[in-house]
């Protein structure tokens, strides 16, 4: 899955996720168009802003593969059922 499509998941608009990532709207746009690899550093936030969204650690080789190579998620704790029913649907694309 993309950036784009674990934001669409979330049911985040750009300006949403950047707030709640505290990054800027246009950084993560670049990024969304491949205008721009991420940083180590925005990458974290972009994924502590999805995992607080899905309730699970959403690790940067899930929404960066391309950049980080690993699959893992680990849920802390129960899923709101509508965002749970999202993820699953997306999560069949990354191969667990």
């Amino acid at each position: 899955m993309t950036l784009r499509e674990w934001r669409y998941a979330a049911g985040l608009t750009q300006q949403q996720l950047a707030r709640r990532a505290q990054v800027s709207r246009s950084s993560l746009s670049a990024i969304e168009n491949g205008h721009r690899a991420p940083s180590a550093g925005f990458a974290g936030k972009i994924c502590r802003a999805l995992s607080r969204e899905f309730g699970c650690a959403i690790h940067t080789w899930h929404v960066f593969p391309q950049r980080f190579n690993r699959v893992l998620v680990t849920v802390r704790r129960p899923l709101d059922h509508k965002k749970a029913a999202a993820l699953r649907l997306q999560a069949k694309d990354l191969d667990f």
